[in-house]
């Protein structure tokens, strides 16, 4: 009975440790210590499943206490070195994972290079390996967030240039989007954040104005000019023209379309 117990506790430690290492990229090229005890996989899934917590919180410096208390932590229990590599490894590889699914865009920058991971495995002691995690967090923290504003900034100007090149379309945000492979609710608030209003308020904006220009400039008839800018329901122009500018369609190219007139004469 002892030896069927044994044998079903050695092949359940087998199924956990290719569960707890086998998830990681990173993992594939670490030497996995063959004597890892049960008590040893425990506190690397726990440091896995805090660490991954964080990073898909976004931020990566609250990572750093953790760091701290860990470090002393596996110092006083006196947990070999080998396990503290799996757990720095792993860290690394959760954030470059998780933010390679944020921003595609980081995909091809964003990785731990060969000579960071032999960093790792050079390591002397508990106390290096984890300064060595603090500042390559912090590295990676600074990295992210100024490749991240970097590109909020060309997404942003992205969809301002398609909504003043293509507001006679139906267009939306959500097919602008697409279009520049971001989350159309995280590029929303991203516009609103740095413009100030709505993308719909920005677009309606670019449509009027331009309604403005073709009220006092061209004998296009209103519904032409409402057709022309992206509007297909006249009385929906009507209304967001008055509310926009004061004044009817009409009544405003009677306004400044007669004195436009006026002035070229």
């Amino acid at each position: 009975m002892k030896d069927v117990e044994h044998s079903f506790y050695s092949a359940q430690l087998a199924l956990d440790r290719r569960f707890l290492l086998g998830t990681s990229p990173i993992m594939n090229g670490v030497d996995v210590p063959a004597d890892l005890n049960a008590c040893d996989m425990i506190k690397i899934r726990d440091a896995k499943l805090q660490y991954e917590e964080l990073v898909q919180q976004g931020d990566l410096s609250q990572i750093v206490p953790l760091l701290e208390y860990q470090m002393e932590y596996f110092i006083s229990q006196s947990v070999p070195k080998s396990v503290v590599q799996i757990v720095i490894l792993d860290l690394f590889s959760s954030i470059f994972r998780l933010e390679r699914r944020r921003v595609s865009q980081l995909d091809n920058d964003l990785r731990l290079p060969p000579e960071e991971y032999a960093e790792v495995m050079r390591a002397s002691t508990i106390r290096e390996l984890f300064q060595y995690a603090k500042e390559k967090c912090l590295d990676i923290s600074r990295w992210i967030e100024h490749s991240q504003n970097s590109l909020s900034s060309n997404a942003i100007e992205q969809v301002k240039l398609i909504a003043k090149t293509e507001y006679a379309n139906n267009i939306s945000l959500k097919n602008i989007a697409e279009k520049i492979f971001m989350n159309p609710v995280y590029l929303g608030h991203l516009f609103k954040s740095v413009e100030g209003i709505s993308f719909s308020d920005y677009l309606l904006k670019i449509r009027l104005e331009e309604a403005k220009q073709k009220l006092i400039y061209t004998d296009m008839k209103v519904y032409q000019i409402a057709h022309n800018i992206g509007y297909r329901q006249l009385d929906w122009f009507y209304r967001k023209f008055k509310e926009y500018t004061g004044l009817s369609a009409s009544e405003f190219r009677s306004r400044y379309g007669n004195q436009n007139d006026k002035g070229d004469m």
